[in-house]
C-alpha cells in the first residue's frame, strides 16, 4: 500500500547515539582494589557484538579509556535502563544505507522516499519512467564528491536543469516568442 520510513533511520540517526547508557555512571576496580566513577561516553560495534567506551581516572589522575561488552555495562547498571532484546538488529541500525550521520557517515545520496531500494513507488517509477530515473541518477551526481562525477552524470544534470528552466512560466513564454 504506502511506504512506511523509520523517521529516525531517515534522519540517518543511529543506535549509538540513542542507547539509554550512554552518560550512565558505573564503577571501575582501580590497581589498587578501590573503586572509582566511570563514565560510559559512547557506543559502537565491535565484532559484531555492542562496544561501549567507559572513561575514567585511575590512582595517578590519569584518564584511561576502556572497552566494555554489553554484558558487563548492563551488569553494573541493572534495571536502570532496558534490556536489548535483539542486539544483532541494534548492531545494523545505522540509518538507511547502513550510515547514519550519527556514526559520522553520510553517503547516502537520495531520500528514501524517492530511492528505488527502499520505496517501493520510487522502484515502480524507475521501471517505467526514464525521466525519473534521469532526475535520480542527477541527484546522485550531485550528491557525489566532486572527483567521482563523470561526464554522463553532468550530461544528465544539464537535460534536468534544461527542462526545468525550459518549462519556467517565464522562460516558456519567451521561447514561444
Amino acid at each position: 500500500k504506502n511506504d512506511w520510513f523509520c523517521p529516525r533511520c531517515v534522519a540517518g540517526e543511529c543506535w549509538f547515539k540513542r542507547d539509554q547508557r550512554i552518560g550512565k555512571i558505573v564503577s571501575q576496580m582501580l590497581g589498587d582494589g578501590t573503586f572509582t566513577d566511570a563514565k560510559i561516553v559512547s557506543c559502537g560495534v565491535m565484532d559484531a557484538k555492542l562496544a561501549y567506551t567507559v572513561s575514567y581516572e585511575n590512582e595517578k589522575g590519569t584518564r584511561i579509556v576502556d572497552q566494555w561488552s554489553l554484558e558487563d555495562v548492563d551488569a553494573q547498571l541493572g534495571d536502570k535502563v532496558p534490556k536489548i532484546r535483539f542486539v544483532e538488529a541494534v548492531c545494523k541500525s545505522l540509518g538507511y544505507n547502513n550510515a547514519g550521520r550519527d556514526h559520522g557517515v553520510t553517503v547516502q545520496l537520495l531520500p528514501p522516499n524517492v530511492d528505488p531500494r527502499f520505496s517501493v513507488k520510487a522502484a515502480e517509477l524507475a521501471a517505467t519512467s526514464s525521466t525519473f530515473l534521469e532526475a535520480i541518477n542527477g541527484v546522485i551526481t550531485m550528491n557525489t564528491k566532486a572527483e567521482d562525477r563523470n561526464s554522463k552524470g553532468w550530461v544528465e544534470v544539464f537535460k534536468l536543469l534544461a527542462a526545468q528552466c525550459a518549462n519556467a512560466p517565464d522562460v516558456s513564454a519567451e521561447i514561444e516568442e
